[in-house]
């Protein structure tokens, strides 16, 4: 979805609330970097999930004993 519809939905709630309301986004990659660009993007307006640490448990679970949780 287009970056500017969210920056504009987010800036009204919290304008026409008068509250700074609390926004999760999600965005699945699991590259940091790519992560990062979808915050600014937004203007930080919102929190997103940590999808690079829920691939590790992905791979930890399908690992099981042969994982290294230092990796972490």
């Amino acid at each position: 979805m287009d970056f500017e519809f969210f920056n504009k939905l987010i800036d009204n709630i919290r304008s026409s609330t008068n509250k700074e309301i609390f926004t999760v986004g999600e965005y699945w990659s699991p590259v940091v970097n790519v992560l990062k660009k979808y915050i600014e993007d937004t203007n930080h307006a919102f929190n997103i999930l940590d999808v690079p640490l829920h691939y590790n448990f992905v791979s930890a679970a399908n690992e099981k004993e042969n994982y290294d949780l230092r990796g972490l």
